[in-house]
């Protein structure tokens, strides 16, 4: 009798595993829904204004699509690479972009100059500019002259054209 209990317990025990697996004939119906969102991001990117300037200008480096909150230099590599300027770090801004100044001076070589923003995040973008001989622009970020008239009848100053 203890041998038939043994073999009572073992069909009992296959016909639960059975039911629990289920028949291998039944599909599940199941549907996954996934929504997508898409983000445009700024392509990396340095833009320098002016484009070219004569000794003197005052160059804006403007860089887009960095890191928020990553910090940035720039590296200015002379004509013929024959100096790198490394400037300071700067955190980037919350819509990833930043602009700093850069005052060409009297030593500066004319040629063209390329310019690095590198991130510490891995980020990195490239821009040019030309330095000329000519004087140096005015507007789109160039140095400005300011001059004055005097009306001698009124004895008031006014700006200049």
């Amino acid at each position: 009798m203890r041998r038939g209990w043994g073999l009572i317990a073992a069909l009992a025990l296959a016909a639960a595993v059975t039911a629990a697996c289920g028949n291998s004939k039944s599909k599940s119906n199941t549907t996954t829904t996934v929504r997508s969102t898409s983000t445009t991001v700024a392509a990396l990117s340095v833009t320098v204004t002016p484009s070219s300037g004569g000794v003197g200008s005052v160059f804006t480096f403007k860089v887009q699509g960095f890191e928020s909150g990553e910090h940035l230099h720039f590296e200015v590599v002379f004509p013929n690479n024959s100096h790198t300027f490394v400037g300071q770090s700067h955190p980037v801004n919350a819509d990833g972009t930043y602009a700093a100044p850069y005052n060409s001076t009297k030593g500066n070589p004319t040629g063209t100059y390329t310019v690095k923003a590198i991130g510490d995040q891995g980020s990195t973008a490239e821009g040019t500019f030309e330095l000329t001989s000519g004087a140096p622009s005015s507007g789109g970020g160039g140095t400005t002259e300011s001059t004055s008239t005097t009306v001698a009848s009124s004895d008031q100053t006014l700006p200049g054209d």
